[in-house]
């Protein structure tokens, strides 16, 4: 009988379904990742074997074709988070707990908010990791016309020559929508869907020049130049915004010397005609 090898990455059997050791939870207990589903389950070292019960029948051997296209960097991802929402759902503790995902929250780059989501998600998924990978957006009429609409009347706010911030634009896509929501719930209407501002953020960025320049009833021209100027560093833009304020007031100021210099000469000639006038026949 062949030795069951229990360390990360050993493959490992349980039943006919094909597991990989992910960690070694203590001296009796493991967590492993199905091969065929994705999922992750804890399991004691005596219900894990080297080999199937039933070689000849191999089903749940193979795994499954969609997690073969996932990246090595994006499964280890996946399975970290994995691990540690299995850590916070291991503590009994609601104290305990709750510092736990906040460890958790801290170590995967996330805020509090979206690990508790993300570890929701996880447990409703009964432990399969897959639920925790990005999912890919498709904004292609995923939201209501009237969403839609307001995307679009944002985007107008944002392109503003005032030029908000994508996040202060966002806060009031958000308050609008749900402004709107608390009217659709008096009438037993359905609650608008509200996008993410990566919505916003992507839906800014399929924009063409000529798109833009329309928005902002400018020419494409004129936007370019735009994009040239607030491109540069500040203290650069700053300095050229110094000498086109100069170079302005130095128009100005030539301006007002040729009318001067205009209204001297219309008076040097009216003169002239009232000397030539004057003078005796």
């Amino acid at each position: 009988m062949n030795e069951t090898i229990f360390k990360i990455g050993s493959e490992v059997f349980h039943g006919n379904t094909r597991h990989r050791v992910i960690q070694v939870l203590d001296l009796e207990h493991l967590s492993v990742r199905n091969s065929f589903t994705g999922a992750v389950r804890k399991f004691h070292i005596s219900e894990l074997s080297s080999s199937p019960n039933n070689p000849d029948d191999p089903i749940d051997i193979v795994p499954a074709t969609e997690l073969l296209t996932i990246p090595d960097e994006t499964w280890i991802e996946v399975n970290n988070k994995a691990l540690l929402f299995n850590q916070v759902m291991q503590e009994n503790d609601e104290v305990e707990r709750r510092s736990k995902l906040k460890d958790a929250a801290v170590k995967l780059g996330i805020s509090e908010p979206t690990a508790y989501r993300q570890l929701q998600r996880y447990k409703e998924s009964d432990g399969n990791p897959l639920s925790l990978m990005r999912k890919k957006r498709d904004d292609s009429g995923r939201f209501e016309p009237e969403v839609e609409e307001l995307i679009q009347k944002y985007i107008g706010v944002y392109l503003t020559p005032i030029k908000p911030s994508i996040a202060s634009v966002y806060r009031d896509l958000e308050l609008e929508i749900y402004q709107i929501n608390k009217e659709r719930k008096k009438e037993n209407l359905e609650s608008l869907s509200r996008p993410h501002i990566n919505t916003l953020r992507h839906r800014i960025s399929l924009l063409s020049g000529a798109e833009v320049a329309e928005r902002l009833g400018i020419s494409s021209k004129t936007l370019y130049n735009w994009v040239r100027i607030f491109s540069q560093p500040p203290e650069k833009r700053h300095k050229q915004e110094d000498m086109q304020a100069e170079i302005a007031k130095l128009k100005k100021q030539l301006k007002r010397a040729e009318q001067e210099r205009d209204i001297l000469k219309e008076a040097g000639r009216f003169f002239a005609n009232e000397s030539k006038n004057d003078t005796p026949s």
